[in-house]
């Protein structure tokens, strides 16, 4: 017997998808990332879970506001600004159909005249075919550029194109004759203080995207997110932190959420270089995937990255 259960935030309820048996499941619709979204950006939602002879095969965080339902964490923040790349449903592998028609016939029963909309889906998820029944011209929102990771650092640099590969070597061996090195570094307030004024030194952008309220949202996520799954990356050259990076750390990927990179360097291409031996890093270790999640800088394609298009479907309940 299929049911729907309406719920809040509670991490016991997202412990009970096995993410590792789920081939929708994001970061980003987990409970340590809505958490802290939702208590940066309040907002009325509900978790729809679904179950089937008591036990949950399913669930999807929406958010409902002004005749307008979308996934959890998807809705532009502070203006203009997205924080979350992938929107989607966590359901036991198999499941995905199933989980997907029990949720959209309690939403058009429940919400009719609404409109649900379902923002950065992933071509490469089951999500994607299954919701096309009900949208056929889903629109192209952005691009999440991954790699799939070989066994060893050779046959990654042989995979690139051959201009790529000689000018990632060219600058490897500038840097080699500077006193660098790379590692996580705790997230302590004076290393989260370092990512923030490298993010802010990174562009006018950044600078302009970084306000007050969006530092204390990147503030809260590295002190509170599981530490086991929120990395900071630092590249130093002569002691000082010269480029940084926060990833995600997610089944068998690392997820590229956000950098900042001194321009004073920028001779010494370390704010490529620092992700570039941060691929090396994922490939000793065994991670299969690199995303660099959205969007489509030309560095990333440098590195061999290939795209990943993200999808918006809009229905009427």
């Amino acid at each position: 017997m299929i049911k729907i259960n309406l719920a809040k935030l509670n991490n016991t309820i997202h412990n009970k998808i096995n993410e590792n048996l789920s081939v929708t499941s994001t970061i980003f619709q987990t409970y340590d990332f809505l958490k802290i979204w939702t208590d940066n950006f309040p907002i009325d939602y509900r978790i729809l879970e679904i179950y089937e002879d008591n036990q949950q095969v399913g669930y999807l965080p929406v958010s409902i506001e002004d005749n307008q339902i979308e996934i959890l964490g998807t809705t532009a923040v502070l203006g203009n600004e997205q924080v979350t790349d992938f929107g989607d449903i966590s359901s036991i592998k198999g499941k995905e159909n199933q989980v997907w028609q029990v949720i959209l016939e309690y939403l058009k029963k429940n919400y009719s005249g609404y409109k649900l909309t379902l923002n950065f889906i992933r071509e490469s998820s089951p999500s994607f075919n299954i919701l096309k029944k009900y949208q056929p011209d889903p629109v192209k929102v952005a691009t999440s550029p991954y790699i799939k990771l070989p066994k060893s650092w050779d046959e990654y640099l042989n995979g690139l194109k051959r201009k790529s590969r000689q000018e990632l070597k060219r600058k490897m061996r500038r840097l080699e004759a500077l006193n660098y090195k790379n590692y996580f570094a705790e997230k302590d307030d004076n290393n989260i203080k370092t990512f923030l004024n490298l993010m802010k030194k990174s562009s006018n952008e950044k600078n302009s995207f970084l306000t007050d309220k969006m530092e204390v949202y990147f503030r809260q996520l590295m002190q509170n997110f599981d530490k086991k799954r929120l990395l900071l990356w630092f590249m130093e050259i002569g002691n000082k932190v010269v480029a940084s990076v926060i990833v995600f750390r997610f089944k068998n990927q690392i997820q590229l959420y956000n950098s900042g990179v001194d321009t004073e360097y920028n001779y010494y291409s370390v704010g490529l270089l620092s992700k570039a031996f941060l691929i090396k890093w994922a490939i000793e270790n065994g991670f299969e995937i690199y995303d660099f999640l959205q969007g489509n800088e030309r560095y990333k394609y440098d590195l061999g990255a290939v795209n990943n298009p993200l999808y918006k479907f809009e229905i009427i309940l």
